[in-house]
């Protein structure tokens, strides 16, 4: 704190008291310790809607049942392509059936009326009738091999018809599997989501805890320093205490500027008698007044 320089006693007398007041009475006021409490930054959490969620698990299993799809409509197409092979192929025997068989019996027919010649018998009713066996073997024959033929050709037709179906309607045959999976995803997805958002929580929570106790150890720290402050001043204060303080050099710069307005003897011979400020200055007073004495000499 700054006083006043006095420039007569009347001043002076009424510095020292303020300082006497200042130092010794009042005392100094007790200061908080000023610290700043811990301020943290908080993790910031968005949970998606149960919507959102939902999309999002339609998106990350979207490409593996994509690729499921594409893997099952490969296996039906090569099924598909397989059947229809064989349906080719039976086609091509059937047909090669029919061209031996009718071979065979133009061949034969052939025969026996090459026979019927060379035994000069003609068209006889044995050679008619043998013809007629033949043409029956003929188209016994025929009949067996297209019944076997439409027997194993409709098979592999109906199965590429039954496959072809399915490859068509593969979306949604697997769509009510596709969307279980879809669920799971979802569920799981939550699961991480709702496990995140406790933690997260947790984490903040923990940041108000070491804020909190921020600002206890402040507190407690202040409290200590005033406990300890009102201990110390609960008495006087000592010597020590108050030259550390600045006490006596704030009472001699009010008393040296007061008696350095005046010549040196006059100002030796004035303070030599003043009691008051004796008693201010205490062991300084005989300092003070040999200094100006000195000065007096020296004139």
């Amino acid at each position: 704190m700054t006083f006043t320089k006095p420039t007569t006693k009347e001043e002076m007398l009424s510095v020292l008291k303020e300082i006497f007041y200042y130092y010794r009475v009042k005392k100094i006021d007790f200061e908080k310790e000023t610290l700043e409490p811990l301020v943290l930054t908080r993790l910031d959490f968005s949970p998606l809607s149960d919507e959102k969620l939902l999309e999002k698990a339609g998106d990350l299993v979207a490409c593996e049942q994509q690729s499921e799809i594409i893997k099952l409509k490969q296996s039906l197409g090569q099924e598909i392509d397989d059947c229809k092979e064989k349906m080719n192929q039976l086609t091509k025997a059937y047909n090669l059936a029919v061209e031996q068989i009718t071979k065979k019996y133009t061949k034969s027919v052939y025969d026996v009326k090459q026979e019927a010649i060379r035994r000069g018998v003609g068209l006889t009713s044995v050679v008619s009738a043998q013809l007629a066996e033949l043409e029956s073997d003929k188209n016994q024959a025929l009949s067996e091999a297209e019944q076997s033929y439409e027997s194993d050709y409709g098979f592999y037709e109906s199965k590429v018809t039954k496959l072809t179906e399915r490859y068509e309607n593969l979306n949604e045959e697997y769509a009510e599997i596709f969307d279980s999976q879809k669920r799971q995803k979802y569920l799981e997805l939550k699961d991480e989501q709702d496990k995140l958002e406790r933690e997260v929580f947790k984490y903040n929570n923990s940041l108000d805890e070491k804020e909190q106790r921020s600002v206890n150890s402040i507190a407690q720290s202040n409290a200590t320093l005033q406990l300890k402050y009102i201990e110390i001043n609960s008495g006087s204060l000592s010597k020590d205490q108050l030259i550390e303080m600045g006490y006596y050099t704030d009472i001699i710069d009010c008393v040296c500027a007061y008696y350095d307005t005046m010549d040196a003897l006059t100002a030796w011979r004035t303070i030599t008698n003043d009691g008051k400020v004796a008693v201010y200055l205490e062991e300084y007073y005989t300092q003070i007044c040999f200094m100006y004495q000195s000065r007096a000499e020296a004139v």
